[in-house]
């Protein structure tokens, strides 16, 4: 986390160190942004920098929080929106992502931070997967357990496993291969019925 002297610097200040760095992420990955270039942007001395943050991985995850929270914010919304419906969840999540990722704006941005989360949590923006304890309690607390196969809580955490598991790796493939969105959306569409039908009760 930042330190305390980057909490009392004036808004107008943060958000310019903030920008800074989303611009920076819109130019590079996150393992290859340049600090210098943040800094002359942001047009703070490089010693302030060390005064705010511990290193360029501590900003990024800084702002990646925001995403996190938006993610969390999102699940929880759209599962009550489809009832309970995990899978429609998983695919309206995919979906949102990427229309976000297509604005102007956030298109080279989502597509730097973003193509190093197949299989690497060790990246910064690897924050963002690495909450999956908050996510799959409001899943767990949101879900329609009455359609699957199964009700406990250890079970349907090894469910949500899957489905994250696959929902990184879309996200992942739409922005490392976004001239091919047709095998990808065709393969997360078959990874997602295979999960599907070995969870769902058979109907009657």
């Amino acid at each position: 986390m930042p330190k305390n002297r980057f909490f009392n610097l004036p808004e107008e200040k943060k958000n310019r160190i903030i920008k800074a760095t989303i611009n920076e992420l819109s130019r590079v990955s996150d393992f290859e942004i340049s600090i210098n270039k943040i800094i002359q942007e942001a047009g703070i001395p490089r010693g302030s920098f060390y005064q705010y943050f511990e290193d360029k991985n501590d900003l990024i995850q800084y702002i990646m929080q925001d995403y996190i929270q938006l993610l969390k914010t999102w699940i929880e919304k759209t599962l009550k929106t489809n009832e309970g419906d995990i899978f429609k969840t998983i695919n309206d999540t995919l979906n949102a992502i990427v229309e976000f990722g297509q604005e102007s704006n956030n298109v080279y941005f989502l597509n730097n931070v973003l193509r190093e989360l197949k299989g690497n949590f060790e990246c910064p923006i690897g924050i963002v997967f690495k909450t999956k304890e908050d996510i799959f309690k409001i899943m767990i607390e949101n879900i329609n357990r009455e359609t699957l196969n199964i009700s406990t809580d250890q079970a349907l955490t090894c469910l949500l496993e899957m489905l994250f598991s696959v929902l990184r790796d879309a996200v992942a493939r739409n922005f490392c291969n976004i001239d091919n969105h047709q095998d990808n959306d065709e393969i997360f569409v078959e990874q997602i019925k295979i999960i599907k039908n070995g969870s769902m009760k058979e109907k009657k």
